[in-house]
């Protein structure tokens, strides 16, 4: 499958599979969320196995030959083996499990479609807003709100009297997020949201600015990265290096940060962390 074939059909299928699995997760949660813990403790919800049973059954029907990395993959091959893998899919089928599961409607179905280790094609589903995040790499960003409509989104110019900064709601973030604040020295404006939202936040010129200081995987970021760029944003590693993917022997990223605006001089303010790779 050459780059060209990415297109607009590609993305409407990609979407309505991340549509479908939206929807399937929803009804679980209506009839009761069956939960069990996962080896690294996090949750994982009957929710989470169908929506993910779903979207690769799906895309292997779509691209038979592309290889699937989701969340719910028990098993990974190691680096030598995907860093050979010219195209591979990158799936996420509840981003923001925590959120889910207390009824929150910010959680995600996050979808990329990687070719080597740069996302090319991302979707974004927001199930309970009805809202969609679709970009494919040189070839733009829009946002699908619940009555259909596609429109284009870009990140806005950064203006360092009214910035706007958003986080996730896990206490972690905090430390780095003062330091951040105080290197600033202006009054911000704070925003807290789960899930791949906050970077669709940025793109679609919201905000300034989203920290990622707490743990996240490649499978959280990779769709997001695609439709922030789209946007005319960066997602980037602290030291401001875009992330890569399926490079490294864990699936871990770095703790990261999404910028609207690639002018502005975030990297005066932003504390440094320890690379991962």
């Amino acid at each position: 499958m050459h780059h060209a074939a990415i297109d607009t059909r590609l993305l409407e299928q990609v979407n309505r599979i991340a549509v479908r699995a939206g929807a399937l997760a929803l009804q679980r949660r209506d009839d009761g969320l069956k939960v069990s813990t996962k080896a690294d403790g996090t949750p994982l919800t009957d929710a989470d196995q169908a929506a993910h049973e779903l979207i690769c059954r799906e895309l292997r029907s779509l691209l038979s030959d592309t290889p699937i990395l989701s969340e719910e993959n028990v098993d990974f091959p190691g680096p030598d083996i995907r860093s050979g893998w010219q195209r591979c899919w990158m799936v996420d089928p509840i981003d923001g499990t925590r959120e889910f599961m207390r009824g929150s409607p910010d959680f995600t179905v996050n979808i990329a479609l990687l070719q080597g280790s740069r996302p090319i094609l991302g979707v974004i589903r927001a199930p309970e807003h009805g809202t969609d995040y679709l970009a494919i790499h040189g070839r733009g960003c829009w946002r699908r709100l619940a009555d259909h409509s596609l429109e284009p989104i870009r990140t806005r110019t950064t203006n360092r009297n009214r910035l706007c900064i958003i986080s996730g709601r896990r206490r972690r973030n905090r430390p780095q997020l003062d330091t951040l604040l105080n290197a600033l020295g202006v009054t911000v404006c704070l925003e807290q949201l789960g899930s791949s939202l906050k970077a669709c936040r940025v793109a679609e010129g919201a905000v300034d600015l989203c920290v990622q200081f707490s743990s996240t995987s490649e499978w959280d970021s990779a769709a997001a990265q695609c439709i922030v760029e789209e946007a005319g944003g960066l997602l980037t590693d602290t030291s401001l290096e875009p992330l890569r993917y399926n490079r490294r022997a864990t699936l871990d990223n770095p703790e990261f940060v999404v910028i609207a605006d690639p002018n502005f001089p975030w990297q005066q303010y932003l504390p440094p962390s320890p690379r991962t790779d």
